[in-house]
């Protein structure tokens, strides 16, 4: 009949249930027990509950609290038992350490509390209209669930505030590297400037002293002529200021 089946169902599962209430509760308490353990005490407490399945004297769920215990003692077992770990080629069980991340934004939303009030309001409405049996607030409730349901997914997911810092702090970003680009840039024209200045100081320099040369030796103006030109970006003075690491031969 029907309560074999509903029997049958209980009974499975509680049988599903146990190895993963136990995991839990271990996991919640303690940070030694690793992955090993887990599986361990898992596959003891599935075992050891399906044999007490052929007890017929105990209620399955004294037989539910007995598998537990059993389970965690497995699991406590598979964690310090240093044999059964070897058996089965796993090292020594390590506290687990947390490493702190920021790859996820835990910051609160601004709407937590509102959605919350709007949750107690519309489980207070469905209440009240079945308790009353009022086919009319039953209607107001679904209309309004609807509306508030579309709001929600209407509302920006992220912090107002915090998105708009993040916004203004690119754009300052942005700005400053702009502004660094166009100083490089007028830093690199004054630098050619400064060469080409230096440049034909050193042309007008050089024409000087040929001229003195000239008039001291009494030649005519084959010295000028015969004077080799030099390179302007030759000069120490120059090529230090054009920023080059050696300076170029002509």
């Amino acid at each position: 009949g029907v309560e074999p089946i509903f029997d049958w169902l209980q009974r499975a599962k509680t049988m599903a249930s146990l190895p993963i209430i136990t995991c839990f509760v271990v996991g919640i308490a303690t940070v030694r027990p690793d992955a090993f353990s887990a599986k361990f005490g898992f596959a003891a407490g599935v075992i050891v509950y399906i044999g007490g399945q052929f007890l017929d004297e105990p209620h399955f769920l004294h037989v539910f609290f007995v598998c537990f215990l059993l389970a965690l003692a497995a699991m406590l077992v598979a964690t310090y038992a240093q044999p059964l770990r070897r058996c089965f080629c796993q090292s020594r069980a390590v506290d687990f350490v947390e490493s702190a991340s920021a790859a996820v934004d835990t910051s609160g939303w601004p709407m937590v509390w509102p959605i919350i009030g709007v949750v107690f309001f519309l489980v207070a409405l469905l209440t009240v209209s079945l308790q009353v049996g009022s086919q009319a607030l039953f209607v107001v409730f679904a209309v309004v669930w609807c509306l508030c349901m579309a709001t929600l997914m209407a509302l920006p997911t992220g912090h107002p505030l915090r998105t708009a810092t993040d916004a203004m702090g690119a754009k300052v970003t942005a700005t400053v590297s702009e502004k660094e680009a166009t100083l490089e840039g007028i830093r690199l024209d004054f630098g050619s400037e400064d060469t080409a200045v230096v440049a034909k100081a050193t042309d007008k320099e050089v024409a000087l002293d040929a001229d003195a040369a000239h008039e001291e030796g009494g030649g005519g103006g084959a010295l000028r002529e015969e004077a080799p030109p030099l390179c302007p970006s030759a000069m120490p003075v120059a090529a230090g200021r054009a920023g080059l690491a050696q300076p170029p031969t002509c």
